[in-house]
């Protein structure tokens, strides 16, 4: 858990470096438009690195509480340290579903009843990347229906 805890950020920053130059050397332009969609991608990775750092984290100290308790055995305060620990996992492990779905979908999408969940598309409906950015550029706007960006409505 450590050694992901650890690699996690040093993705997030390579991810949000290439997101940039890909949209740059796709389009040969770098206009409001694409710095928007650059930020929102931003965001969204830091959204679900907090998420992940949230809800895990208790675990890495709980680890550390339990190998200290079983090197100083007559301490009272880590064992109250290692409760207090155990009833966080037990609230944060099973949130991060709860909060994953808000960070993807953001609040009105896990709320809105007038748009129905859409239909699992097979391989041949699903288009690329790069072109499903260009649509949403081409449109003048951000769409919401897109899954690499925030819902600014929200």
């Amino acid at each position: 858990m450590l050694m992901v805890m650890i690699c996690n950020p040093i993705l997030y920053f390579f991810s949000a470096r290439n997101v940039s130059s890909l949209i740059k050397a796709r389009f040969g332009r770098f206009t409001d438009q694409e710095r928007a969609v650059i930020k929102q991608v931003k965001e969204k990775f830091a959204l679900i690195l907090a998420v992940f750092y949230v809800c895990w984290l208790p675990n890495v100290i709980n680890a550390v509480l339990l190998f200290f308790n079983s090197r100083y055995k007559d301490n009272s305060s880590i064992e109250a340290g290692i409760i207090v620990m155990d009833v966080m996992m037990g609230i944060l492990n099973p949130l991060q579903a709860f909060l994953n779905a808000l960070v993807y979908r953001g609040w009105a999408g896990c709320c809105n009843i007038k748009r129905p969940f859409s239909r699992t598309l097979n391989e041949d409906e699903r288009p690329g990347l790069m072109e499903s950015t260009s649509q949403l550029l081409d449109s003048g706007r951000v769409k919401e229906t897109s899954p690499l960006l925030l819902n600014n409505e929200n």
